[in-house]
């Protein structure tokens, strides 16, 4: 084989294990059974729509929270991953808007962080991953049933189907981001 047939191979290789890293495979820590399956803390700050900094005893985590994604305010939006919608401008709007409504809702007050088995507490970035309660309702399924995020589908968790219901009716009743299909 040719050194610059071997280069192109190793490149590619490279841009898979990249792009599995990327889409949440391969650093997360496994659940360990002997550990806490919830902690309680405070939002010490918004990020954006789905990624808070919790302050839980004297740590602060950043958490994302497990099984959506909203829109990026500063990255390109892909439209495969919001059911083909390329109008890049409404899709921020709704970055905007997710960010302010996580803001309203949960910032600075104590949330319920809940760990799945099945994903572990550390995904990509070396972020907390949870779902959030608030008050004894599912933050994070709140995000996806009016339209600021949709369910990542990418990977596996506990919560997957009751969140794709809520995105299905979401998206049937063109709620919040799915209006700019």
């Amino acid at each position: 084989m040719s050194e610059i047939k071997e280069k192109v191979i190793i490149a590619i290789l490279f841009m898979i294990a990249s792009s599995f890293l990327y889409l949440g495979g391969g650093l997360e820590e496994p659940f360990e059974e002997n550990e806490k399956t919830s902690e309680i803390g405070v939002v010490e700050r918004v990020i954006d729509g789905d990624t808070a900094e919790i302050k839980i005893g004297e740590e602060l985590k950043t958490v994302r929270f497990l099984g959506i994604d909203t829109p990026e305010l500063h990255q390109y939006n892909y439209p495969e991953d919001y059911r083909g919608i390329e109008n890049q401008s409404c899709l921020i709007l709704w970055a905007e808007k997710a960010t302010n409504y996580t803001g309203e809702n949960i910032g600075g007050k104590e949330v319920k962080l809940i760990y799945d088995p099945k994903r572990g507490r550390k995904g990509y970035y070396n972020r907390t991953l949870a779902y959030i309660e608030i008050n004894g309702r599912d933050f994070t399924r709140e995000l996806v049933e009016k339209g600021y995020a949709r369910v990542y589908t990418k990977s596996d968790f506990q919560r997957k189907v009751s969140y794709l219901e809520a995105e299905a009716e979401a998206y049937s009743e063109r709620r919040g981001l799915w209006s700019c299909s």
